[in-house]
């Protein structure tokens, strides 16, 4: 009988599957590289461009922008709410209905299961199919950079690890002009464990509402400003799955990067905040007891010495990082017993009104908590400490200068190799974090007393009391 039960479990899962495309390979070779055994790869060159401002905002040196490759398409009421109910489908593992859903609304999407070769994981994907009638060949005469193929809707490619052992989820809203985030976002995606990632489809720039001049909040496509696209009801069904799932809310993690050279003079490799109002910052990035177990603290003094990664100066810890945090002056240990203040200057703490800032938040949102919910990095496209010339920051991105060429298996190695370091910090951080238990009882707060009262209030004071997962 067990046997008979056995089989037909299994009959019913083929079926489950027997319409989703089944791929296996390698999944950073599909987002950013060669990956035959995909329907199409280096999905990043795929991403919609347009361009509204010249220079308004810079864009990856190796794949200029240009109008007319791919498109935005604005998804109307109805739209909306097909992808509302596409989303449950996938989220709970019915991914034969979810494709059904696809299909009959006519949406050129489809459901993927891609074994990823590289790190043994099996995640599951919906995928935009390619129109190949676009082309761009990036105006440098060199052939291998031209791209066939880009997106009709450009909403948006959604991973999922339904094994994943953290509520994480990560967003990459701007892949185009914030261009090296795709390839950390699935660094963090893979490296911690995450159980969704969202890389938008489209540029900032492909549509907008063509009223006066252009800036960013004007854009269409870009779902920290624009809560009607699919990107954003994506995001918002996955927190929902992962709330029910873990029990606990979301942690949101959203990866921007910024302009090199002179629109951001002398800061720190990686604005870090919880967003522009939480003036507060905790957990994972600083902690406010006496056990420093936070990115801080992991990291070191010294970054990386000097001329680690092609020429550069040394980079301290206050050059590789800056959080935003104006409320109280937090300190790294180093491991003589020296403290060095953390760097807290910067001008990125993100979009004073992020839909998913706010959806993280909304009403439990207390930036007195010890832990952030949402967390927002941006990264400098060109460190400060490289000198800011052309050459350089060609270099960067993988320019051969005896070819004169990018080389397109590299360009984004030395990404890697500089940025990876906070990401595998945060590896090593975020476990603690999430037990969010240091098997220690809170002492009780020592000498309470009343510090000033008026009519209708008083004012208390007591001698701090540090804990991981408690402070008073």
């Amino acid at each position: 009988m067990k046997r008979i039960l056995l089989l037909i479990l299994s009959f019913i899962f083929l079926i489950n599957l027997s319409a989703i495309v089944i791929e296996s390979g390698s999944f950073r070779n599909f987002l950013y590289g060669v990956e035959p055994n995909a329907a199409y790869d280096d999905y990043v060159s795929h991403i919609s461009e347009g361009i509204a401002d010249p220079d308004y905002n810079l864009y990856a040196p190796f794949d200029p922008q240009t109008n007319g490759f791919g498109d935005f398409d604005i998804p109307n009421t109805a739209e909306l709410s097909d992808w509302v109910t596409i989303i449950q489908e996938f989220t709970s593992a019915n991914y034969t209905s979810a494709d059904t859903l696809i299909s009959n609304g006519g949406y050129p999407y489809e459901v993927v299961r891609f074994t990823d070769t590289d790190t043994g994981a099996r995640y599951f994907m919906m995928r935009e199919t390619l129109n190949m009638t676009y082309f761009d060949d990036n105006f440098d005469g060199d052939p291998n950079d031209d791209v066939t193929g880009s997106f009709d809707k450009g909403w948006g490619l959604f991973l999922y690890n339904p094994t994943a052992s953290k509520p994480i989820v990560i967003t990459i809203p701007h892949p185009t002009d914030d261009y090296a985030t795709a390839i950390m976002g699935f660094e963090c995606f893979k490296k911690w464990d995450a159980m969704f990632l969202l890389i938008n489809g489209t540029g900032r720039e492909v549509s907008w509402t063509n009223v006066g001049n252009y800036y960013n909040s004007k854009a269409l496509g870009d779902p920290t400003r624009n809560a009607n696209t699919v990107f954003h009801k994506a995001y918002m069904g996955f927190c929902d799955h992962i709330r029910s799932s873990f029990g606990v809310r979301e942690f949101s993690v959203q990866l921007h990067s910024y302009d090199w050279g002179t629109r951001h003079p002398g800061l720190a490799n990686n604005q870090i905040s919880g967003g522009k109002y939480e003036e507060n910052l905790g957990l994972p990035s600083l902690d406010p007891s006496n056990r420093h177990l936070d990115l801080i603290n992991a990291s070191d003094e010294v970054i990386f010495p000097a001329n680690t990664i092609g020429v550069h100066e040394e980079v301290t810890l206050n050059g590789y990082y800056t959080f935003h945090n104006t409320v109280y002056d937090y300190y790294y240990y180093t491991d003589d017993g020296d403290s060095i203040l953390v760097n807290t200057d910067q001008d990125l703490p993100g979009y004073s009104d992020n839909r998913q800032t706010q959806y993280t938040n909304d009403n439990s949102f207390n930036e007195w908590d010890v832990y952030d919910n949402f967390w927002h990095i941006e990264m400098d496209e060109l460190p400060n400490q490289y000198d800011q010339t052309n050459n350089n920051y060609k270099w960067f991105y993988g320019w051969d200068p005896i070819a004169e060429v990018y080389d397109q298996s590299a360009i984004f190695d030395h990404t890697l190799e500089y940025y990876s370091y906070w990401v595998d910090k945060m590896t090593e951080v975020l476990p603690a974090v999430f037990d969010m238990d240091d098997s220690q009882l809170v002492a009780t707060p020592e000498n309470l007393d009343v510090f000033s009262q008026s009519y209708n209030y008083i004012t208390l004071q007591w001698d701090d009391v540090p804990a991981f997962d408690f402070a008073t």
